[in-house]
């Protein structure tokens, strides 16, 4: 009543919670509503309501712990990923470094150097391209068996081979058709 009467003085009705024990000894806790009879409280009557919500009241309180529980999984994993992401931003800016370094060495090397992928050319450094005497957007995307001279195509795909599976360190010499169709001797190591 210490709590109704002066709530019910102002407004017509009253919400609160309160915790109960109830008749068979567990302990509850209610939402009670306590309206007024009549437009004034001088009678000092009013009609009340009792709800047990102890149910709910314990799944908000779990709903509770586990919001806090998957909070700290949600910046336990965003911290997570935003270290990762760090990590990767560094390992990018290191092969970008890396990247333009060989593009560097590539470039300015007297070496003829060639990158393929799938047999094909991705990267040719202006050496290569004297001796072959293309253009680079000639050679790009091209097999690179079209400028090894038929002869010696199987003996390059051989060594090849042997090279990247460790079998063979020792650099090896072929012939290459230059688009003038002159014929080169190169050595070659992969």
């Amino acid at each position: 009543s210490k709590r109704f009467y002066p709530a019910l003085e102002e407004r017509r009705t009253y919400f609160d919670e309160f915790p109960f024990r109830h008749k068979d000894g567990r302990d509850i806790i209610c939402m009670v509503g306590a309206s007024r009879i009549g437009d004034l409280l001088k009678e000092r009557m009013i009609v009340a309501t009792y709800e047990d919500i102890t149910g709910r009241k314990r799944a908000e309180e779990e709903l509770r712990e586990h919001r806090g529980y998957l909070e700290k999984l949600v910046d336990v994993r965003t911290n997570d990923l935003k270290n990762t992401n760090e990590l990767l931003k560094h390992e990018i800016t290191e092969r970008k470094q890396a990247e333009e370094l060989y593009k560097t060495l590539a470039e300015k090397s007297i070496t003829a150097v060639f990158i393929m992928q799938d047999g094909k050319f991705r990267f040719v450094n202006a050496t290569a391209i004297s001796y072959a005497g293309y253009t680079p957007e000639e050679l790009i995307g091209k097999n690179s068996m079209f400028l090894v001279h038929p002869e010696d195509r199987e003996k390059v795909k051989k060594k090849g081979r042997e090279m990247l599976q460790g079998k063979d360190t020792t650099p090896y010499e072929y012939r290459i058709v230059t688009k003038q169709g002159q014929v080169r001797w190169v050595m070659q190591t992969i």
